[in-house]
């Protein structure tokens, strides 16, 4: 959800929750951040998920630290098709030039 909510918003986090909300923490956005890197990283190393699940982890890893930790590029390379499910091995680009964010 939160990749979901930076990726449709020009407005940093701090600055549309403080609008909203006086008694806003952003220390506490940053843990939760960190958990979510955290978790999904543990996913992608476990032994007891599948493949896929594996896959998925990384997809979302890779978007939270390309939209949440404002990165320029982020490059990896997958397994399976996150869309399909279907295994596929294939190379994903996510590119922000300017205020435009592409996907190869």
């Amino acid at each position: 959800m939160f990749s979901t909510i930076c990726k449709h918003s020009r407005i940093p986090a701090s600055v549309s929750a403080n609008r909203f909300s006086p008694t806003f923490n952003s220390h506490s956005v940053k843990e939760h951040l960190e958990d979510a890197l955290s978790f999904t990283n543990y996913l992608q190393t476990a032994n007891t998920v599948s493949d896929i699940v594996k896959n998925a982890a990384k997809y979302e890893c890779a978007k939270l630290e390309f939209y949440a930790l404002n990165k320029h590029i982020i490059i990896k390379y997958f397994n399976f098709d996150v869309q399909s499910g279907a295994r596929k091995r294939h190379l994903k680009i996510r590119l922000r030039i300017g205020k435009r964010d592409l996907v190869f």
